[in-house]
């Protein structure tokens, strides 16, 4: 037992039950990021090929001379200047996964190291 603040008495056992399920919570959340991510970057994809032009698409040097090659409508979708709406849904899902991913792995470190609970 643990006395905690407030003179309440709490178990190992609970506390790394706890711990344990928000282990479990954080990475679900962190593969519904990843799959939400995906979703956008399909979308992207499917957009930026279907308004580009694809002669010579596959050619590095004549791709970047055509304006409407699939690799200058990605750099300006990335820039804003290509579907700004789908831009900016995209950008927050990978942020967010970013961040999911980022939040999981400190978490899970930080259990690993201290040593709190039994995680892998």
């Amino acid at each position: 037992m643990v006395l905690q603040a407030g003179g309440s008495r709490v178990h190992k056992a609970d506390m790394t039950i706890l711990l344990n399920a928000v282990a479990v919570i954080l990475t679900a959340n962190a593969i519904l990021a990843f799959c939400i991510a995906f979703y956008f970057q399909i979308k992207v994809i499917q957009k930026v090929f279907g308004a580009s032009d694809h002669e010579d698409s596959f050619i590095p040097w004549k791709a970047l001379a055509n304006p409407n090659s699939p690799q200058v409508n990605m750099g300006r979708f990335i820039a804003g200047q290509l579907y700004p709406e789908l831009r900016r849904k995209w950008g927050r899902a990978v942020l967010y996964t970013v961040v999911s991913y980022a939040t999981m792995f400190a978490y899970l470190g930080m259990m690993k190291l201290l040593g709190s609970a039994s995680v892998g």
